[in-house]
């Protein structure tokens, strides 16, 4: 299994926590692991990944200062840079399944912009399955511990265009 990791740039405990639990489910079985090498989530996943001894490539994004400084401390291999739309769609395309760590839920006006959630949706209509986790702080939106839910996306037809 090659899972793609797309992440919020701010995360919180929890959502450090879902990113943890969810790699460690899957070290030992998952072929690698491949993340969008920018500051936060992608970051944070990568070292995780790489903590749990997964195979770790990086698709960089085309701004240097949105890659973290750190990142050939956790890449087993690296590729790019790319422009955001171009790197996520490599990420859905090497990809066989989506785990995805987005700060909003998707009917959040927040959400409209998010590069996770582009991701998420560039994952569906290409048939890939995409296993959702949402950290969302609502109202107070600095809360220490978000709100979390999880979820599994069933595959749908069709493929990036």
């Amino acid at each position: 299994m090659r899972i793609g990791v797309t992440a919020a740039r701010a995360l919180n405990e929890r959502g450090e926590q879902n990113i943890t639990a969810a790699l460690a489910d899957v070290a030992g079985t998952a072929e690698m692991v491949i993340t969008g090498g920018a500051i936060g989530g992608d970051a944070f996943a990568a070292r995780c990944a790489h903590g749990l001894r997964l195979w770790v490539r990086t698709i960089f994004p085309l701004s240097v200062k949105e890659v973290d400084p750190d990142w050939r401390l956790y890449a087993d291999e690296a590729e790019g840079p790319y422009e955001y739309r171009e790197r996520n769609e490599r990420i859905v395309d090497q990809c066989s399944v989506l785990y995805a760590f987005p700060a909003f839920p998707e009917d959040h006006p927040r959400s409209r912009r998010s590069g996770t959630w582009l991701t998420i949706r560039m994952a569906r209509k290409a048939g890939k399955p995409v296993k959702l986790w949402v950290q969302d702080p609502g109202p107070s939106r600095g809360a220490a511990l978000a709100k979390s839910s999880t979820r599994l996306d069933k595959p749908r037809g069709g493929g990036l265009r």
